[in-house]
């Protein structure tokens, strides 16, 4: 899982507070049977990709990646593997959506997680 510190987040100047709450609006369907996720993306920044916590019964996870990119205003749907590494179904994923942004102060970027923009699907 790629993650970013409280203070990394402060540091991505391509993010302001305004378009991450654009962002929110994605909304996230699976289509059961097919094993497949689709991701609608309603806001007006393109998710770099999404990440999936698969959770069981017993409150272990799992962090996996959907690694289909979804611009601003489009859709995306592609198949999941349900299975987490013991080989069980987890009883509900929530779907992180991931944005990349410059580091202000640096030529770089970084991949940036919204853990406050996650989409529960119980299973």
């Amino acid at each position: 899982m790629v993650g970013i510190n409280q203070s990394d987040k402060q540091s991505l100047s391509a993010f302001q507070k305004e378009d991450l709450h654009n962002l929110s609006p994605f909304t996230a369907f699976f289509i059961f049977g097919l094993n497949t996720l689709e991701i609608v993306n309603k806001g007006n920044v393109d998710i770099y990709h999404l990440e999936l916590k698969m959770i069981d019964g017993e409150g272990n996870s799992e962090i996996s990646k959907f690694k289909y990119n979804v611009d601003s205003g489009a859709s995306v749907s592609g198949d999941i593997s349900l299975k987490m590494s013991d080989g069980t179904r987890p009883k509900e994923i929530i779907i992180y959506p991931a944005l990349v942004g410059s580091v202000s102060g640096e030529n770089t970027n970084k991949v940036f997680t919204c853990l406050e923009y996650g989409k529960v699907i119980k299973l």
